[in-house]
């Protein structure tokens, strides 16, 4: 039998606290296992993260240990202060309040905690992911004073995003900050091809797109829907809407068609399920139903998504990299209407397998027309995704052969770097 391979996790976001940011890497996690790494988690005790999901702790290996750094209360300061600093309208102060991201006060006893647990664990390989970019920054630390070796994991974009709106100072040390971070990784995973990081050319060796994906068990005890015509059309979107990413477009084009009379105002109910921020955007003046659910755990999320008559997704037109959700909206098997731009994953994806409606997000008449067929098949009942959409997308996309791509990066880090199972001796 081959010898244990030893990985430290370094990961703000991991149960209790919930959310999308938590799935990529418990997941990642929870595969790991079975493929014959020993897995330590370096996470937050804080509690004060939004959004909680206790459920999700039941996904985590027993045998993986969970250790909990203790967090300076930034978060609270940075509140604290909002009002007052936009009173004397400098609110980019803010952003110099907890560097590099308002989850810094976890920064210095993360480090702190994870050379005390790699002195004792001796692990192959450091894995951070972000954002918060923080978390990067922990394992920079560890990996410099330890020479472990290290595979930073981008989630989103940093500074490459193309919305940063820090001011001009942290900006060039947020660049500078991620040159640095991309320098000393032996590796960089994006979950996007757009995900582009600072200092690293998209076709660099070292950099390796794994996608976001879909776990086929958090299908397995749901049941099988079917669209009841009957009802109401019941258009749903699962994710959180904030700032940019509001989903005007969508809502508008809506109210265009139910003003018009091509929907029945009575028959349509719009569901959103997770946090809704949308300030003085608020929905309540909406000529339709709208049915704002709140955050539930993911389990019901997924129930959510089965129960649709149809799901929305949603990404604006100056933000390329898709959500993580798309994936789990092709194995639910509802038609998606997609507004994205055409090169987004979403939208390719959609395409590919025939699995609704895509629209860009500054064409108003195609979103209206998208909306308005999709609801025509609904009434006509010819309102089906082909039942192979699914296995085709977890042939591709299944959490756990995503895994097996992070297990092949992890180990030839740890093989190139001579930190493997066969020469582990105790640095310091």
């Amino acid at each position: 039998m081959s010898p244990t391979k030893r990985i430290l996790v370094v990961q703000y976001l991991f149960p209790p606290l919930g959310g999308a940011g938590v799935q990529r890497v418990l997941k990642f996690v929870k595969y790991l296992v079975p493929l014959g790494w020993e897995v330590k988690v370096l996470t937050t005790m804080s509690q004060g993260y939004l959004v909680h999901d206790d459920s999700l702790a039941a996904e985590v290996p027993p045998e993986v240990e969970i250790f909990r750094a203790r967090e300076l209360p930034v978060v609270s300061l940075r509140d604290a202060l909002m009002n007052p600093l936009h009173r004397l309208r400098v609110p980019g102060l803010l952003q110099y309040i907890g560097w590099p991201d308002e989850r810094s006060g976890w920064l210095p006893f993360a480090a702190r905690e994870g050379l005390r647990v790699v002195d004792k664990f001796l692990p192959d390989v450091i894995f951070s992911s972000s954002s918060p970019f923080s978390a990067h920054l922990v394992a920079r630390v560890i990996s410099g004073a330890r020479g472990i070796p290290w595979v930073a994991d981008f989630r989103d974009p940093w500074t490459e995003a193309g919305t940063e709106d820090a001011p001009r100072v942290l900006a060039a040390l947020n660049r500078r900050t991620e040159r640095n971070v991309v320098k000393h990784a032996q590796r960089v995973t994006v979950a996007d091809d757009p995900v582009h990081v600072a200092g690293m050319q998209a076709d660099d060796d070292r950099r390796v797109v794994i996608y976001n994906g879909v776990d086929e068990a958090d299908f397995v005890n749901e049941p099988e829907t079917t669209t009841d015509i009957g009802g109401s059309f019941s258009l749903t979107h699962v994710g959180t809407l904030y700032g940019f990413r509001d989903a005007a477009p969508v809502f508008g084009a809506i109210a265009r068609l139910v003003q018009s009379g091509r929907l029945d105002q009575s028959s349509i109910d719009v569901r959103l399920v997770g946090n809704v921020w949308l300030g003085e955007h608020g929905l309540s003046s909406l000529p339709y139903q709208v049915t704002a659910v709140g955050y539930v755990p993911h389990h019901e999320a997924i129930r959510e998504m089965l129960s649709a008559s149809a799901l929305f997704f949603y990404q604006p037109d100056d933000y390329p990299v898709s959500s993580g959700k798309i994936f789990e909206y092709l194995v639910a098997g509802r038609p998606i209407l997609c507004v994205a731009q055409r090169s987004n994953l979403a939208s390719r994806l959609v395409e590919e397998f025939d699995a609704g409606i895509v629209a860009e997000p500054s064409d108003a008449a195609a979103i209206d027309q998208a909306i308005a067929t999709l609801y025509s098949r609904w009434k006509a009942g010819s309102f089906a995704v082909a039942p192979a959409v699914r296995e085709r997308v977890l042939a591709r996309f299944s959490r756990r052969s995503l895994t097996r791509q992070l297990d092949a990066v992890l180990t030839d880090v740890a093989i190139e770097t001579g930190h493997h199972f066969h020469r582990r001796t105790r640095r310091r």
